[in-house]
C-alpha cells in the first residue's frame, strides 16, 4: 500500500506568530499555544525561492519533498514537530503545546 504514495512535488514554508519552541518536547508547556501559517511561493526540490536556513521550516519541507517522515527527522534533530505539521496542514494553524 505504501508504494502507492509519493512525496509531494511542492510545499509551502511557514512563519511563526507566537509560541516558537513550545513544540520541542523539552520546552513544551501544557496550556500554551503555537500560532503559525504557511507562506507562498511554494518550494520544490528544483525551485527554492527563499534563503536556505532562513528559519521558515525548510528542513521539514526538504525532508517531506524527499519522501521522508518529517516529524521524526525534526525530532531527531532536537527541534519540534510544528514545522512539518503546518506545512502539511497549510493555512493559519493554532497548536496546543504539551507532552507528546
Amino acid at each position: 500500500l505504501t508504494s502507492r504514495f509519493s512525496a509531494p512535488s511542492e510545499l509551502p514554508l511557514r512563519v511563526d506568530f507566537g509560541g516558537g519552541w513550545l513544540d520541542v518536547p523539552r520546552f513544551a508547556e501544557p496550556g500554551e499555544y503555537i500560532v503559525n501559517c504557511t507562506i507562498s511561493p511554494l518550494v520544490s526540490l528544483f525551485d527554492w525561492p527563499f534563503h536556505k536556513c532562513a528559519g521558515l521550516g525548510g528542513s521539514a519541507a526538504w525532508s517531506l519533498l524527499n519522501g521522508h517522515d518529517p516529524v521524526s527527522k525534526e525530532l531527531d534533530l532536537g527541534v519540534g514537530w510544528q514545522d512539518p505539521a503546518v506545512i502539511q496542514e497549510t493555512g493559519l494553524c493554532v497548536w496546543e503545546s504539551g507532552p507528546s
